[in-house]
């Protein structure tokens, strides 16, 4: 979705990091619901999953992407996520390259991220799934 650089300004300017963040919080809703399926638990944690690649891609060798990131609280819906789903190997893969580029694009998401809590939630992952998360996991 965002992978072609000329869709990734038409993604940030036209609400598309807002409405990656609405997704990602109805999908972890829906995952938290205590009625909810294993199945289903599942097929929500992938959805964010791929809410957080785009944000992931609109970070990559795009600075302002990832300025605006920090901007339109995709921080924090990452963060959320990321807490929620500690076990689905696949969000926390792409919930530490997400914080990794959104840092390394942008130096001054460092302290806002690190508000968020995130720093444990790294070092988790990279305890829990190491092949899927040491090498994208620090910036």
């Amino acid at each position: 979705l965002a992978g072609s650089a000329p869709n990734k300004p038409l993604i940030a300017d036209d609400n598309g990091l807002a409405t990656l963040v609405h997704v990602m919080r109805v999908f972890g809703e829906r995952a938290g619901d205590k009625a909810c399926g294993e199945a289903d638990r599942k097929n929500y944690y992938g959805v964010q999953e791929q809410c957080v690649g785009t944000l992931v891609a609109m970070c990559l060798r795009y600075p302002e992407g990832a300025a605006r990131c920090g901007q339109e609280g995709c921080f924090e819906a990452v963060f959320d996520a990321m807490a929620a789903a500690a076990s689905h190997k696949g969000l926390q893969r792409a919930s530490c390259m997400f914080f990794r580029n959104a840092v390394v694009r942008n130096a001054e998401n460092k302290a806002p991220i690190l508000a968020t809590g995130a720093e444990v939630l790294l070092r988790l992952a990279k305890r829990n799934h190491p092949d899927e998360c040491m090498d994208v996991s620090s910036a």
